[in-house]
């Protein structure tokens, strides 16, 4: 699997893309160094991020949790829930960036 570039479906979450680099490239770097993904995003910092992104609506932290071969990093949508991840595919308007399969 090669590092997925931030898409037009996704600068959403992270705002547009942020100066110094976007979130899941580093965090897919971070995990290439070390061989596995880190246990939170807090872990990426100040290492491989300068920064840890907000989620634009609520200025919170992002979500982001693992999966069986992957994680899962996102951030609620215009409705401010927290909908566990899904975005439109699920009927739901979170907004997600999903590496690997869940």
């Amino acid at each position: 699997m090669g590092i997925t570039k931030v898409t037009k479906a996704t600068k959403p979450l992270l705002g547009g893309a942020p100066s110094g680099g976007d979130e899941e490239r580093q965090d897919q770097k971070g995990a290439a160094e070390k061989g596995e993904w880190p246990e939170g995003l807090a872990a990426l910092a100040p290492e491989y991020l300068k920064v840890l992104p907000k989620d634009r609506f609520t200025e919170e932290a992002l979500k982001y949790r693992h999966t069986a071969d992957g994680y899962v990093l996102y951030g609620v949508g215009e409705n401010m829930t927290d909908d566990g991840g899904k975005d439109q595919d699920d009927g739901a308007d979170d907004i997600v960036v999903r590496v690997g399969s869940d």
